[in-house]
């Protein structure tokens, strides 16, 4: 009876000892398994799959043609002048971001009144006429190959009048100035004589200054002011210097003209 106890006890262990060996090897080959598949396995970013930008050929420094694409960032664009009026040049001023990108890489579209111009640049080849809308539009191609936009508009306003002296003579101990005068918008302009020396007149309708200086304005220097204003009240000065000499007849000469 002890001898079938025992036997029995023998069989048990045994049986316990072989079950143990078969689940110490599955649980080694699991760790080996996932161990191997742990060193196979990227770490990290390396997992993630890397697009590279096809090599577009731009020289850093260089400059680019229309067509090329470039790393950069549009800033902003302005007009200069900010505030244009009749007969003035327009240039759009462009700042740009960027290790291998400049103003001339962005392209520059030009419209007026509606109107897209077919002539393009930073420059606006085009005269400018009180009223006229203008905006410009500038494009730059990023590295990626989507476009950068931005746009500005400008109103042209009314040009103030210019005044300025086309003849000075002196004949016989008088005084007389020719006045130039000219409108950008060909409005009429009203002439004023703001300050001048005694006994000096403006002839408005001749656009003429006469002056027969007295003998105490002899050796005297004297200012004149001219003002001018158009139909939009727009108003331009000018200022100029006469200076009397000589005794007996008069004789005078204009002094340094300033504006």
């Amino acid at each position: 009876m002890k001898g079938k106890c025992l036997k029995g006890i023998c069989l048990a262990g045994l049986g316990i000892f072989v079950w143990f060996s078969m689940l110490s090897c599955s649980t080694g080959d699991v760790q080996e398994s996932r161990e191997k598949e742990r060193q196979e396995r990227p770490s990290g970013s390396s997992a993630r799959k890397v697009f590279e930008a096809p090599d577009r050929g731009l020289d850093r420094g260089r400059t680019q043609g229309e067509g090329d694409t470039v790393e950069g960032r549009l800033v902003s664009l302005e007009l200069d002048p900010s505030r244009p009026v009749t007969g003035d040049t327009l240039r759009a001023v462009v700042n740009v971001e960027g290790a291998n990108v400049d103003e001339k890489a962005v392209h520059i579209r030009w419209n007026v009144n509606g109107k897209d111009l077919e002539t393009t640049g930073i420059v606006l080849e085009h005269r400018l006429r009180y009223g006229d809308s203008v905006t410009a539009t500038a494009e730059l191609i990023s590295f990626d190959g989507r476009p950068q936009v931005l746009s500005t508009s400008v109103l042209v306003g009314n040009a103030p009048p210019t005044i300025g002296l086309l003849q000075e003579t002196v004949n016989g101990g008088e005084y007389v100035a020719v006045i130039q005068m000219e409108d950008p918008e060909q409005d009429e302009v009203v002439l004023k004589l703001v300050e001048a020396p005694e006994g000096m007149v403006l002839d408005e309708a001749a656009k003429t200054l006469r002056w027969r200086p007295s003998s105490d304005q002899i050796g005297g220097t004297f200012q004149v002011v001219l003002e001018g204003k158009d139909s939009l009240s727009n108003v331009c000065r000018f200022d100029f210097d006469v200076t009397v000499t000589g005794s007996g007849k008069n004789e005078l000469f204009a002094g340094s003209e300033r504006q």
